[in-house]
């Protein structure tokens, strides 16, 4: 797993998430954090040097549903084949108010599209080979 340090005198979301999965009862041996990687292409490629070092066929990827897809397939374009557990779906259960609010745009839903654009974009860059 990697992540970077989420403000300037806070520990790494890596940190976080090794200490909740130990928290959750896994040990200790069976995790390994990426406190280097600055984004998902050096992540895959710290990941993949990991992963034979160790001898690790299948790792486990969690992220995010909606960068899932594109994550993916940047692992695999690293010589890795993962298992990915997507998390953090974006849908709300329950909708409040009036139908009309439904289709009318609000803060949430254009920050929702414009991440999925960014990996609609991003995808299409894997593609083509810009990226």
């Amino acid at each position: 797993m990697a992540g970077g340090v989420t403000f300037s005198n806070s520990i790494s979301e890596t940190d976080i998430a090794l200490r909740e999965f130990k928290n959750l009862g896994i040990p200790g041996d069976k995790l390994y954090g990426d406190f280097n990687s600055r984004n998902t292409v050096e992540n895959a490629k710290n990941s993949a040097v990991i992963c034979r070092e160790n001898q690790w066929t299948h790792p486990i990827l969690l992220a995010e549903a909606v960068h899932a897809p594109r994550a993916a397939m940047i692992f695999k374009r690293a010589g890795l084949d993962v298992l990915v557990y997507p998390t953090n779906y974006r849908r709300e259960l329950v909708h409040h108010g009036s139908p009309i609010f439904a289709v009318m745009p609000d803060a949430n839903n254009l920050n929702d599209s414009a991440v999925a654009l960014k990996e609609w974009f991003g995808i299409f860059a894997i593609k083509v080979g810009m990226q």
